[in-house]
């Protein structure tokens, strides 16, 4: 990977996974030279030793977002400028989406797309994460909704011209409901940490932990 960039694209989901990546890189390489840079939308981690960028750039409806008639408006065709000259400099993209895409009011994504295209992150049978310290056991998905999602997702896949893969870890995730930060991220007061069933971070994860095992298999499938 010398002399290459790797971006991943998305919303908190993806720098989650972008986070564990640095970690895992400089655990397994502690005395390369690096360099980190945050900033917003692109931030980036830079392997001196070897040239390599690993940035995350929020996105996190991946589309373009734009004022019509005073409105907040999601172009579901369009990318924006900015994030197309920043995406086309990468060597390889990671894309993820869909966290957004199940939030109400203001940030509420359009229904139409929300019902036949989004791979939102399973609320594990709308249970509280909080106090859980088992994963799930099982083979099957703890909702019947993402199965049809997700045949949506393989058939846009097939259609396309470019080199893409789709790393589903709906499953292997949908089973951690004890991989969460649940209130202990340290961004909770305490008055919020007691009533941890409305408080409890149940969409993020934790590091070490779950996001490790993602880019295990991202690795795989970029080296392999």
């Amino acid at each position: 990977m010398r002399n290459k960039t790797v971006i991943f694209v998305g919303d908190s989901l993806g720098r989650n996974q972008w986070e564990s990546l640095m970690c895992m890189i400089t655990s397994s390489a502690p005395f390369i030279r690096t360099n980190l840079i945050h900033e917003d939308p692109l931030s980036t981690f830079k392997i001196l030793d070897y040239n390599v960028k690993v940035s995350f750039y929020r996105a996190p409806y991946l589309v373009d977002i734009d004022k019509i008639h005073g409105k907040t408006t999601l172009k579901l065709d369009e990318i924006s400028v900015e994030a197309s000259d920043a995406w086309r400099k990468a060597d390889v993209l990671l894309f993820n989406t869909g966290h957004w895409w199940s939030h109400t009011g203001s940030l509420r994504g359009p229904n139409e797309w929300t019902s036949r295209a989004k791979a939102s992150t399973i609320a594990q049978g709308g249970k509280s994460c909080y106090g859980q310290t088992t994963p799930y056991s099982g083979t099957t998905y703890p909702t019947s909704s993402y199965v049809n999602q997700k045949k949506v997702i393989d058939e846009v896949v097939k259609e396309m011209d470019s080199h893409v893969s789709l790393m589903d870890i709906t499953m292997l995730s949908a089973l951690r409901i004890d991989g969460h930060p649940s209130i202990y991220s340290g961004d909770l007061n305490p008055s919020l940490k007691r009533f941890p069933d409305r408080s409890s971070d149940c969409s993020h994860w934790c590091l070490p932990g779950l996001p490790d095992t993602w880019n295990q298999l991202f690795y795989a499938a970029l080296m392999f």
